[in-house]
């Protein structure tokens, strides 16, 4: 349907009208930003009391037909007619519910009937939201954004699936000076409209030979993902022999009191606690790991351990099962240690269930008991 006054004239102003680019224009934003398949709004704020708004999807609108228009508070036009769109009295576009064909339009704008046109051109940037709201690192899985992990020769590799606008994933070393950046491989695939960005690096251990700290970054428009970024702690499980492995602090604790093992007074940006069999690493099992550059993570693996402070290992009530080798392995991203614990408890090892205070009580009352029996028995022989 055409629609009559406004677009008579348009043909006889083609050298006076305002054509506006991709920049602020003062009554339309641009590019917005509109979610796929969901209700959306292009947002313009014009003078009150104009006379028409004429709304084209495409730039090329002299060649056809407005597909909305608003003049004397009277909707008109075949998307209007069709609830494809819909429009506000300040002139602001209603979509419906968006489509991939929803990224260009053009709205013209007269303030009054005597007013030249005004042209502006508007970018909508169709975003589509994928199934996990963060950049999933393929050793850390879906359901978290943080994680630990030992590696050898093993690739880490990290990725944003089926989104629209397509995102730029990068990798990089975090230190306690910035990140840094690391070799990696960048690979991009696209279908239906939905892209899929993955970065790749072989050169995990670049700045440290034994625990390192990868962050995957995105750089994503409004609305597309809730975190920008995920991480995982990587210690290489080819190194077998620790650094300082001959520098072990022996230390004694009673049952049922408080143990803290300190991991380091270093500037540090990340620890891993590990309880070991031998001095090989890979012969160990984890204990906790704490992050401490920007956001603060701890995951705990072990019942009954916390930590506080910059790593310290902390148990409250130590037990004969915590008895055994710890040790803790820190780094600041550039350069990297470990730090050695042999935990013996001394005392009482009765079970943690016993009532070790009403122990001397039973065993005196047993004895008097069977010293009576004893005596009543001597007693009978003798008559």
């Amino acid at each position: 349907m055409r629609t009559s006054s406004p677009l008579g004239i348009l043909p006889l102003l083609i050298f006076t009208f305002r054509c506006v680019g991709a920049q602020t224009t003062g009554t339309c934003e641009s590019p917005q930003f509109l979610e796929l398949r969901e209700r959306g709004i292009i947002n313009c704020v014009f003078h009150e009391e104009f006379y028409s708004v004429l709304w084209y999807n495409t730039t090329e609108y002299f060649n056809n037909d407005p597909i909305l228009g608003y003049q004397n508070r009277i909707k008109t036009g075949v998307g209007y007619e069709s609830q494809e769109f819909d429009i506000y009295p300040n002139g602001s576009l209603i979509i419906n519910r968006v489509s991939l064909q929803h990224d260009l339009f053009t709205v013209v704008y007269l303030h009054t009937e005597e007013d030249v046109p005004i042209f502006i051109h508007i970018q909508v940037v169709v975003v589509d939201e994928p199934e996990v709201a963060f950049p999933v690192i393929n050793l850390c899985g879906n359901s978290s954004r943080y994680c630990y992990s030992q590696i050898n020769s093993s690739s880490v590799k990290c990725s944003v699936s089926k989104v629209r606008p397509e995102i730029i994933v990068s990798l990089c070393a975090r230190t306690i000076y910035g990140d840094q950046n690391i070799s990696t491989e960048s690979f991009s695939t696209t279908d239906g409209g939905r892209y899929t960005s993955t970065e790749t690096s072989m050169d995990v251990f670049h700045y440290s030979r034994l625990l390192t700290l990868l962050v995957c970054k995105v750089s994503s428009p409004p609305g597309t993902l809730r975190h920008n970024e995920s991480m995982i702690l990587v210690q290489n499980s080819g190194i077998r022999s620790l650094p300082q492995a001959d520098k072990m602090t022996v230390r004694y604790f009673e049952r049922n009191t408080m143990l803290k093992l300190d991991c380091t007074d270093k500037d540090i940006g990340f620890v891993v606690w590990r309880k070991m069999t031998t001095n090989s690493v890979s012969k160990s099992e984890v204990v906790l790991y704490s992050l401490f550059i920007g956001e603060i993570v701890t995951e705990i693996y072990a019942e009954d351990v916390s930590t506080e402070g910059r790593g310290s290992l902390v148990i409250p009530q130590i037990q004969v099962n915590h008895e055994g080798r710890y040790v803790c392995i820190y780094g600041d991203g550039l350069s990297d240690g470990a730090t050695l614990y042999d935990v013996n408890i001394i005392g009482d090892f009765l079970p943690q269930n016993h009532n070790s205070k009403g122990l001397p009580w039973i065993i005196v009352i047993v004895v008097v008991f069977l010293v009576a029996v004893l005596a009543v028995i001597i007693g009978v022989i003798r008559k």
